[in-house]
């Protein structure tokens, strides 16, 4: 067993040195110090999908660290006795802390995507405040944008216009009731909604 032992051990250095990887062997300091760099280079290629497993927790940073062990062949080394106990545990240690930070990281971004996410929300807020102080008491927000308030015109054939500034062109049918070209609106708006709730459902839980 011992011969073989060695055999295998040759042949695990050759092989990973036919794959440029004979820096590894300098020195047990480098061989620890290389793995670490494996281990890095492997988090950070592999960084979406490793952070999917561990947010869906279909995964946790334990079995992701021994992924990674696996893929660049630590079991085997410490094994082969090309590296010590110590250094493989530090390989270890120094793997799951860097998926930590990834971890870490990626809460940040997540975080600052919210922020401009709310910020966006607030200024289209605003701006929908300062419509409603020109369009007084009467404001309906605009159905394709969502952003502006519509505005209410009347072209050179007497017929009453509702437009925005997203491109919202949308002639009324004359009308000689009380209710005002808004209302009107409204009302045939709400319509269309009570009619798609009976012919699709869904269409319900898809508009809130």
């Amino acid at each position: 067993m011992a011969g073989t032992r060695v055999g295998g051990s040759g042949g695990l250095r050759e092989r990973w040195t036919s794959q440029g990887r004979d820096v590894m062997f300098m020195s047990p300091q480098g061989l620890k110090e290389g793995l670490k760099r494996r281990c890095m280079e492997h988090v950070k290629k592999n960084r979406k999908r490793i952070l999917k497993n561990l947010r869906q927790h279909t995964s946790d940073v334990t079995s992701e660290v021994m992924d990674v062990s696996e893929s660049i062949c630590l079991e085997d080394l410490r094994l082969r006795g090309e590296l010590t106990h110590d250094d493989y545990l530090d390989v270890l240690t120094s793997l799951e802390s860097a998926l930590h930070e990834e971890m870490r990281l990626e809460e940040l971004e997540l975080a600052e995507e919210l922020l401009e996410a709310e910020e966006a929300w607030i200024a289209d807020f605003e701006a929908l405040d300062l419509h409603q102080g020109r369009y007084g008491s009467e404001f309906i927000l605009c159905p394709l944008c969502k952003k502006h308030g519509i505005d209410v015109s009347t072209n050179e054939h007497e017929i009453t216009i509702l437009e925005c500034v997203c491109g919202l062109y949308l002639p009324l049918p004359r009308s000689h009731g009380p209710k005002t070209p808004l209302a009107r609106f409204q009302d045939a708006m709400s319509n269309a909604f009570v009619a798609h709730e009976f012919v699709y459902p869904p269409f319900i839980a898809c508009s809130r």
